[in-house]
């Protein structure tokens, strides 16, 4: 089979009277993964049924059990049932030689065992051209999960909001979207607490998202960046030192900052935006390295910004 992107799952399983040998699920979005795992496994339980089945599914991630144990189960005969599902979360998490020995069990897989396999990794030509991909590819399916795209995110908060009855306005999902978090599972998390603080209506207004935002102390941060974009630097400098009292990560601030600077580059000379991202990325890097110098390092970005606005 021809490597499917994710969104394909849904169309092709219908039609599976019998489940494939081996699935592979790989991409960075996990959350998606784990949703389309359930998925499978309630069509293993349509397909088979779910008696004893706790003799013929078998859950295990590669951070903690070794290799053999799940070829071992491979291997094993289902219980009274004429297929048994296995489950090996991040595949990654495995060394080369580990991930062989499953690239050698997908040349051959067992016809009463279908094993699926999660793994989070960047989707790239290394990757697809990967020997184990290929081979699993030539025997089961590969299934593609790429990072949704900025504008398909809050069509998708909107669906993930309907799917128990609740309601939010494009520009309430676009703020979500934007402030939520980097990957799918972030936004479901924020998405789960929304769903509890809007209980009663089931209206999810920007208000809010904004209020019930995970980001535990966005509303200073959103304080900091209103002070940029007005040019009231000295308030932004008391914010950003207030931020970081209270604990803010400054990788986080970075993050805001970033997202401000996207957001702002139509009002910027290109060469002043190429400044204030050269500094911003060396910011990053320094942070990374371990320099504990937060506060300088992120105080002489907003004079830099200060000074190049002038």
């Amino acid at each position: 089979m021809p490597l499917l992107d994710s969104a394909q799952l849904a169309a092709t399983s219908k039609n599976w009277k019998d489940l494939p040998e081996i699935i592979l699920l790989m991409g960075e979005e996990e959350s998606l993964m784990k949703d389309h795992i359930k998925e499978i496994a309630s069509r293993y339980i349509k397909i088979y049924g779910d008696s004893i089945l706790e003799f013929n599914l078998d859950k295990f991630n590669a951070d903690s059990i070794d290799v053999e144990r799940v070829l071992d189960s491979c291997l094993t005969l289902p219980c009274g049932q004429t297929k048994k599902l296995v489950l090996l979360e991040h595949l990654e998490k495995y060394s080369p030689s580990s991930k062989s020995k499953i690239e050698e069990y997908c040349g051959a897989p067992s016809a009463s065992t279908t094993l699926l396999i999660q793994w989070t990794t960047k989707l790239n030509s290394s990757i697809f051209n990967n020997p184990l991909v290929k081979s699993i590819s030539t025997k089961g399916f590969v299934l593609k999960y790429w990072k949704l795209f900025e504008d398909k995110r809050p069509p998708w908060i909107q669906a993930e909001f309907l799917k128990e009855g609740y309601r939010i306005p494009f520009a309430a999902a676009q703020l979500l979207s934007e402030e939520g978090g980097e990957t799918l599972a972030d936004l479901k998390n924020e998405i789960e607490k929304l769903k509890i603080f809007c209980f009663e209506n089931k209206e999810v207004s920007i208000e809010a998202v904004k209020e019930a935002m995970s980001f535990k102390r966005s509303h200073s941060l959103w304080s900091f960046i209103d002070s940029l974009e007005s040019k009231n630097y000295r308030a932004a400098g008391q914010i950003l030192e207030e931020c970081l009292a209270e604990g803010e990560e400054p990788i986080k601030i970075i993050y805001f900052l970033a997202k401000f600077l996207r957001k702002s580059s139509d009002k910027m000379a290109p060469e002043v935006l190429k400044k204030l991202l050269r500094k911003l990325k060396q910011c990053d890097g320094l942070l990374k390295l371990g320099e504990d110098l937060e506060a300088a390092l992120l105080e002489q970005w907003v004079s830099l910004y200060s000074r190049s606005l002038r």
